[in-house]
C-alpha cells in the first residue's frame, strides 16, 4: 500500500490487497501507459503481480480490473474512459460479476459515481481483544494474575 500511496495524491485502502487511487488529476497523462508503468513498479517493489482497472467510478474500476485480469487482450491493464468503452464493458459483464450491485440495482447502473472515496476509514463498530495462554491454566491464582497483567496493558 505504501508503493501505491506514492503513485497518486489520494488512496482508499479497500482490503489487504486492493485499493482505489484517485487519478482524476492525471488527465494530461496517457493513462494506459501510466498504468502499465505503475503495474511494473508495484511488481518490482513487492514481487506481487497486479492488474489495473481505471474508470470514472469505483464500480466501473472494479469492472475494468476484472477485465484486465480475465481478458489477455488487456495485458493486465484496462482503462474505461469513454461512454462507448464503458457501455461495451457493461454489455459483456454479468450482473452477478459487478461489485456492490445486485439484480435490482442493475437497472439503474449507468456509469455514474455513487460511492465517494473513503480517505479515512470509518470507525470500527466493535473492538475485540483476546488473549491466550501458552499452557493450560488450572489454578485460580494464575488466572487472576494473568487477567491483572493483561488488563494493565
Amino acid at each position: 500500500m505504501s508503493t501505491l500511496a506514492a503513485l497518486a495524491p489520494e488512496i482508499e485502502v479497500y482490503s489487504i490487497d486492493e485499493a482505489f487511487l484517485d487519478m482524476s488529476s492525471f488527465s494530461r497523462f496517457d493513462l494506459p501507459d501510466y498504468a502499465r508503468q505503475r503495474r511494473k513498479t508495484v511488481r518490482l517493489h513487492t514481487g506481487i503481480p497486479v492488474c489495473v482497472g481505471m474508470a470514472p467510478t469505483k464500480t466501473l474500476a472494479k469492472i475494468a480490473n476484472r477485465l484486465a485480469k480475465k481478458n489477455p487482450h488487456y495485458q493486465g491493464v484496462c482503462v474505461l474512459r469513454s461512454t462507448d468503452e464503458i457501455q461495451a464493458a457493461l454489455k459483456h459483464t454479468k450482473v452477478e460479476d459487478i461489485w456492490g450491485i445486485g439484480q435490482q440495482w442493475s437497472k439503474v447502473l449507468q456509469g455514474k459515481s455513487c460511492l465517494p472515496m473513503e480517505l479515512v476509514r470509518p470507525a470500527k463498530q466493535s473492538i475485540c481483544t483476546s488473549r491466550s495462554f501458552g499452557r493450560s491454566v488450572t489454578k485460580q491464582e494464575e488466572l487472576q494474575q494473568a487477567v491483572a497483567t493483561f488488563a494493565g496493558k
